[in-house]
């Protein structure tokens, strides 16, 4: 049995927690991400799904490190929010592919010159594809577009049918300003296999 079935199978990825909240990442995909933070130093980061509010705190407390001045903000978006608020962060409630949502979080993020995107709702694949559509044009040339949990349907919950990684597929081709990085895997322990996107160009 490898690194990731022992990890999945044994429910480690249910306990996983940042300063007391469940954020449900490997520690690999965390340490990624706080890589890629550092490294291109995001002022806003929209994170579609918040369930206990881990994953969130950790991304915001990671971009306030690189970025001194505090002009900075992790936005949350997921039908069902934490009752305690998360600091640093702005949560909004609803569907992330409403019209109602999509366009509170346009508004809330045009301030910032440095936008990255994190998919981790619904894992549908015709929502995330829709989740695609929306929010991936919010993203600023150099930032990262991570769709989670790509590893549905292949090395994880098999019966599942067609989800994030069926959309990235179907949507990645028609959009060569973004490539995949490889490298934010090498650890060999990912949720979010071939998930890493960076975006190296504008669209066509």
């Amino acid at each position: 049995m490898g690194a990731f079935d022992e990890w999945h199978k044994g429910g480690s990825w249910m306990t996983t927690k940042y300063r007391g909240k469940f954020c449900q990442q490997s520690p690999c995909d965390l340490w990624s991400i706080q890589e890629i933070i550092h490294e291109t130093k995001p002022q806003c980061i929209v994170y579609t799904g918040i369930a206990d509010g881990g994953s969130l705190l950790f991304v915001s407390d990671e971009m306030r490190m690189v970025n001194h001045d505090g002009n900075c903000i992790a936005i949350g978006v997921d039908k069902v929010i934490p009752a305690e608020p998360v600091n640093g962060t702005l949560m909004l409630k609803g569907d992330s592919v409403s019209d109602e949502v999509y366009m509170q979080i346009l508004d809330w993020t045009k301030p910032y010159e440095r936008v990255m995107l994190i998919l981790d709702s619904d894992h549908k694949k015709g929502h995330v594809r829709h989740e695609l559509e929306l929010y991936a044009p919010l993203v600023t040339v150099g930032q990262y577009l991570i769709v989670e949990d790509t590893c549905i349907g292949h090395t994880a919950c098999m019966d599942f049918g067609p989800g994030p990684n069926e959309a990235l597929q179907d949507w990645l081709p028609g959009h060569p300003e973004f490539k995949v990085d490889n490298t934010r895997t090498r650890w060999g322990l990912t949720q979010h296999p071939g998930g890493y996107l960076k975006k190296v160009g504008h669209a066509n």
